[in-house]
């Protein structure tokens, strides 16, 4: 009788320790996604010798003016953005060398988990130019150590939707024009 006591105070320790962890699991699954405050940086360009950005994610000054420099002009904002890398990171998404003018835009900055950001963006290249150039973002936001950050280009899942959403007005009003017949 002893040993059966024993037993299933063994077996109701381990349900329990094993209702624990499931529950860290489904707290960590109701993570809610929030945005996360960012500043788009105005006046940097790409240096001439850089080849390619291999991480979005810029956490020091160095590692920055070794990819950008800044471009200063008479302007009422013409200051480069200033940026304090003790307190803040940056994201910099950088685009191929082309002679058009191109628009990079952000669509949402959000803390997707814990331990990840997800930033979104999407690219119009614009009028073609007498010279060429490297489009690029450049996002502060403040530093959130321990997450890691990821970019996605959505500009085909945008120019989807908008078709779709046209395909259906014309579709609706196919539809109210046979009902006036």
């Amino acid at each position: 009788m002893n040993r059966i006591t024993s037993s299933l105070t063994a077996l109701a320790a381990a349900l329990a320790l094993t209702a624990c962890g499931s529950s860290k699991e489904t707290a960590g699954e109701q993570f809610k996604a929030t945005d996360v405050p960012y500043t788009v940086a105005r006046n940097y360009f790409v240096n001439n010798h850089v080849q390619d950005i291999y991480t979005p994610s810029i956490t020091d000054a160095a590692t920055f003016n070794g990819l950008f420099g800044m471009a200063a002009t008479m302007s009422k904002d013409g200051q480069p953005t200033p940026i304090d890398f003790d307190r803040q990171s940056v994201i910099a998404i950088v685009k191929p060398e082309t002679n058009r003018k191109g628009d990079i835009r952000p669509v949402s900055f959000r803390a997707v988990s814990p331990t990840k950001l997800l930033l979104t963006y999407t690219y119009e290249p614009g009028d073609t130019l007498t010279y060429t150039l490297r489009p690029c973002l450049v996002i502060v936001y403040d530093k959130r150590p321990g997450t890691s950050v990821e970019v996605a280009d959505i500009t085909h899942k945008l120019k989807e939707s908008k078709r779709d959403r046209r395909q259906r007005e014309r579709k609706l009003m196919e539809d109210d024009a046979t009902v006036e017949q």
